[in-house]
């Protein structure tokens, strides 16, 4: 394996550690990004043991490991990604934590708002809407006989899509839910008809690491955005403030929107959770302000 590594360094072509966390590794994760970083590789992913059939969507899958030394995990390599505010190694779940600090949406289908349009082929040409859900009961079509369109639009696929934003009473109204949106339908306990579940197998995980990273995510995120913002607004703006409802430059995709620049300097139509309570302090100190001037003219 070492050898063929080295020969794609050799011809500089990019590649991913996959790496399955079981109990033999679970709690060696900084001995592993050690062994990472000594041998240039820097792009991994993360992917906790799971004993399940794809075809049995009826059963949970099981997992080797517990959601609190995934956890504990999870934290330590976090502390090895960060790197004093300055990461060096792309490690797939913090690059999607960073993109929603950053004000974008994660691109890992487990911690979006909704399940991807994708199509899962099976080699006699069966087609289903996740890799995950491999049965009689979620085919969608085959290839050689239904178009993508009708597979699409088959009503499995539609419900299907329906699993994902179906959440318990507490994962709706977690802090956490906008990194988290849930976590795989397939990790979750369901009713017998499809429209309760329980969280996510590794919720406690989840909340663990977030939790954990928040004040330096958030430190993180400000710095870049910062960075992003000064940069594109010098290449794409010629360093004029954009107008309202232009791409805004701190590189969120989003709309520019201009309120109360010396509270809110990066301002585009996304407000992270966190932020909230401080915009809307803020907001109601300017209306106390300006109903205070509005008194003082009359009198």
């Amino acid at each position: 394996m070492m050898a063929g590594i080295e020969h794609l360094h050799r011809h500089q072509v990019d590649f991913n550690i996959l790496t399955v966390v079981h109990k033999g590794n679970v709690g060696k994760a900084k001995e592993l990004l050690n062994f990472y970083r000594e041998h240039g590789f820097n792009y991994v992913q993360l992917i906790p043991c799971m004993d399940f059939k794809s075809q049995h969507v009826d059963e949970p899958g099981v997992y080797e490991i517990t959601p609190q030394e995934y956890g504990d995990f999870l934290c330590e390599v976090f502390d090895e990604w960060y790197n004093n505010g300055n990461p060096e190694m792309s490690i797939r779940f913090f690059d999607n934590m960073l993109n929603v600090y950053l004000n974008r949406d994660a691109e890992l289908c487990i911690h979006q708002g909704e399940c991807p349009t994708n199509l899962v082929l099976e080699q006699n040409g069966d087609a289903f809407p996740c890799d995950f859900f491999i049965n009689k009961d979620w085919k969608v079509g085959n290839v050689r006989t239904d178009s993508i369109s009708s597979m699409l639009a088959h009503p499995n696929f539609d419900r299907f899509r329906l699993l994902k934003p179906t959440l318990s009473e507490n994962c709706r109204t977690c802090n956490w839910k906008r990194l988290c949106y849930g976590g795989c339908p397939r990790n979750r306990k369901w009713s017998p008809e499809g429209n309760q579940s329980s969280p996510d197998f590794f919720c406690q995980s989840y909340k663990q690491i977030y939790s954990y990273a928040h004040e330096r995510m958030l430190e993180l995120g400000k710095r870049l955005r910062e960075e992003m913002y000064s940069n594109n607004l010098k290449r794409y703006f010629k360093g004029k403030t954009p107008g309202r409802n232009e791409p805004c430059p701190c590189g969120s995709g989003k709309k520019y929107k201009p309120v109360a620049p010396l509270i809110f300097p990066l301002s585009c139509n996304r407000i992270t959770n966190w932020d909230m309570n401080l915009r809307q302090r803020a907001m109601h100190l300017i209306k106390r302000k300006i109903h205070l001037a509005k008194r003082k003219r009359r009198f």
